[in-house]
Formats: C-alpha cells, structure tokens, sequence
C-alpha cells in the first residue's frame, strides 16, 4: 500500500505521453516540466486516479496535428495540475501562425475515453499562415493578407469524435485587385466579424450574424452550411466597380490561380449600385441561391439601366430570372 510524495524536473516527450493517456491528438513534441506530486495507493482505482501532479511546463515548440488543423505552437508556457484522472492546463501562453494564443485546456475521463476541453483567445494571428494550417488552397491562391483576433471554444472525444467548435473573430485584412485606369488602389480593405459553430460528424458549419464589409460592399451571413445548407445572405454595394474587383478575386482563386492564360479572366465590367437579399439552400452537391436582385445606374459595358429590379434563382442546372423590371 504504497504512499509517495515529492518533487521533480524534468523533460517528458508528448507522443509517449500520450500513448499512456490513450490520447492519440496529443500535440507532438518535448516538453520541460518541474513540480510536485504525490501517489496513493487505492486498489479499486486505476493508476491515473492515485496520481496528483501540479507544476509549471515550458516547450520551445509543439506540432498540433489534429485531422483539420496542423500547426506549431512556439515558447509554450504554463501550469498544469493532474488529479482524480483529470489534466488541466491553466494559463497557458504561447506563439502560433505569427500571433499569440492564450487560454486554457482540460482533459477528463483520463483513465477511460479522455474527454477534451479547450478555450482559446488569439491576437493578431495571420490569415496567410491560418489557411495554410487549415490547407484552405482556395484562400491561400487569392492572396489576402492581414490578421485576426478572436476567442475558440471546442470540446472532442478520444482522438476527435463528436468534435463541437464555436469561434467568434474579427478580421482585419486586405485583398490585391487588378489594376485598371479606374481603381487607384491596388488593394481592397476587408473587415469581418465572424460567429462560426462546426459540429461532427454532422459537419454541419453555423454562421450567426456574420459580416464582411470593405469601403463600398457589405455582405451578411445567418444560418448553417455543409450537407444540407439554409443561410441567408444579404448583400449591398454602392459601387459595384469594387463589387467586381472582389468577384475578380474569387473568380481567380476557383480557377487554380494559373498565370498561364491570364486575359480567360478580367472584370466583368459593371458599375453602379445594387443589393441582394436571398437564401442559399439544399445539400453541397445540388445547392440553389434563390433572392431578389435590384440595381440603381447599372451599367454592363455598353448597357446602362436606370434600375433593375427581379428574382433570381441560380443552380448548378442553370438561372431563372422571374418578376423582373428593366428601365
């Protein structure tokens, strides 16, 4: 019946931790740790319910390799305290994707299937090195540039089952355009406020009250996406000259970003002022925006209209143009 206190130091590889936790989404890595501990014999409780730990750990970098994520977290630091078979992270500081991470993280159950529970704030992190961790190509492809600071609360099981997400971000960011003898600047200033909920394994992607705003365009986002959409969109500008540089940019990251043949894709050339309110709805594979178009001054190249006002309904089959009035 034995009984044990007393203090150590030392360094501890996390990957042979983790095989002993059964956590196989621990982050890989070295990490210093010096504190206090004391074990008591029970015979009836597993070993990690006998263990009590506390103390303070340091790592110059760890790999977070988690199935939608890979990133490196650098100068690491915080305390820790294990008890009753319960990890707890308290205080934890650190460098990750050109910004700072702070926050807390918390494993129970851990002599059974461990439960994880992290909340996170990060200041001024790079979107540049966010989508490459998220292997966003798309987004990576447009070029945008900029940062975010934000708040993350998750919760998984074992290595990543029944994973629940919520963010809630603001962005500060710019997107190059195509220089023309209409547009000046050579970026566009991009702000967002974001509220992003991820589910598994439904995989279902919640946006509440979302926005992306830049100086002429203003873009709103409310209700889930991925196997069955329902997300209402809103959209107004009061130049759709900016309007087109931003379809531009998107036109050119969907496309692969080829340099090859660049004159395949320019500007639409439209101007004036529009808006549109509408629903994007059905599952990944089939989905249709549906919503009403109106326009004041438009003008398509050589075609001006005074106002423009229809439904619109658009689908990987074709577009309909319903109830509409041209001037």
């Amino acid at each position: 019946n034995p009984s044990v206190e007393g203090s150590y130091q030392g360094d501890i590889s996390t990957p042979e931790l983790g095989r002993i936790l059964k956590v196989s989404s621990m982050p890989a890595g070295e990490v210093n740790l010096k504190g206090t501990l004391q074990y008591q014999n029970r015979a009836d409780h597993p070993l990690l319910d006998n263990l009590s730990t506390s103390g303070r750990f340091r790592s110059a970098a760890l790999a977070l390799n988690l199935p939608q994520a890979h990133a490196n977290v650098q100068g690491l630091s915080g305390e820790f305290r294990l008890s009753d078979g319960t990890l707890e992270a308290r205080s934890v500081q650190g460098d990750l994707l050109g910004g700072k991470i702070s926050g807390n993280f918390t494993l129970t159950n851990l002599s059974e299937r461990p439960v994880a529970k992290v909340a996170v704030a990060v200041h001024h992190v790079s979107l540049e090195a966010t989508s490459a961790a998220l292997d966003v190509r798309a987004l990576e492809r447009t070029a945008v540039s900029g940062n975010l600071d934000g708040t993350l609360n998750g919760s998984w099981e074992g290595s990543g089952q029944k994973m629940q997400l919520r963010a809630d971000a603001t962005i500060a960011a710019s997107a190059p355009v195509q220089q023309t003898a209409e547009h000046g600047p050579n970026v566009i200033p991009l702000q967002g406020d974001l509220h992003v909920a991820y589910g598994a394994p439904s995989g279902v992607i919640s946006l509440r009250a979302s926005r992306l705003t830049t100086p002429h365009t203003s873009v709103t986002f409310d209700g889930t996406t991925g196997k069955q959409s329902s997300l209402a969109v809103q959209a107004q500008s009061d130049d759709l000259r900016e309007s087109d540089q931003i379809v531009l940019i998107v036109r050119q990251a969907l496309s692969g970003g080829s340099q090859s043949s660049p004159a395949q894709i320019a500007p639409l050339g439209i101007s004036g002022s529009g808006s549109f309110d509408g629903q994007l709805r059905g599952p990944m594979a089939d989905l249709h925006l549906m919503g009403q178009l109106s326009g004041t001054n438009f003008r398509y190249r050589d075609t001006a209209l005074s106002d423009l006002r229809m439904n619109v309904a658009l689908s990987p089959s074709g577009v309909t143009l319903s109830q509409g009035r041209l001037r």
